[in-house]
């Protein structure tokens, strides 16, 4: 997962000056994911994968489609629906109907057509590269290496607030293209700040973060075993 976050599932800052869009137009969209999820009664993951496949698509300046939803906040605000859409079918496995939601979620502001060409789009430019890790992948891992005996109803509280976190993070732009990893570890972080000593002990924190650090080492390690395999392959 952390070697995937580095490569083929990396974002980069996209809207700046020259762009037509902005950050607050990002936020709304963000937002807007969410509340059709909670409307549908789907886990907010969906909004998050949609996400994370729009930076990503947004992040190409380079393709002509990119640019255009960047001068144009019509074909941005389409850009995301298709994200979320896509998300939908790739991750929730629920079929979805173009024209559907040309005609009843889009309110006819899109056809069917515009839909299908913007899905080509996206799906060519993120190469179908679609099975990423989130920040909600990120944050199952590290409650994982909870030691035996951490209380777990305290787990469980702590585990719901940075998922909270991790999503009001994603909507904010600043924050939204860090790593996963490091926005899972943030949304942990903001949480336990609020934990008083007893808890923090009942959790056994200490103990956690050792296991989280050890986890980040090794991949560190292999990272720096592979980048040397690579360059002796070359050779």
């Amino acid at each position: 997962m952390m070697r995937q976050e580095l490569t083929r599932y990396k974002s980069h800052h996209y809207l700046d000056g020259t762009t037509t869009v902005t950050e607050q137009d990002r936020s709304s969209l963000c937002t807007w994911g969410y509340d059709i999820t909670d409307a549908c009664s789907m886990n907010r993951k969906v909004a998050v994968i949609a996400i994370g496949y729009f930076d990503r698509f947004m992040s190409n300046r380079n393709v002509r489609a990119v640019e255009v939803c960047l001068a144009d906040p019509k074909e941005f605000q389409l850009a995301f629906i298709t994200c979320f859409l896509i998300a939908v079918k790739g991750r929730d496995a629920v079929e979805v109907d173009p024209k559907f939601v040309a005609e009843h979620m889009c309110e006819g502001i899109y056809t069917q057509d515009e839909i299908i060409c913007m899905e080509i789009d996206i799906l060519h430019t993120l190469g179908w590269y679609l099975n990423g890790p989130t920040s909600h992948d990120f944050i199952e891992l590290f409650m994982m290496l909870l030691p035996a005996g951490a209380n777990k109803n305290i787990a469980s509280d702590l585990k719901h607030k940075a998922i909270q976190n991790v999503e009001a993070f994603l909507v904010d732009y600043s924050l939204a293209l860090e790593k996963p990893s490091s926005l899972a570890l943030a949304a942990i972080a903001k949480h336990v700040k609020s934990l008083d000593s007893e808890k923090l002990s009942a959790l056994k924190y200490s103990a956690w973060m050792r296991n989280i650090g050890l986890i980040r080492s090794a991949f560190q390690r292999s990272n720096r075993i592979q980048d040397v395999y690579d360059v002796s392959s070359q050779n």
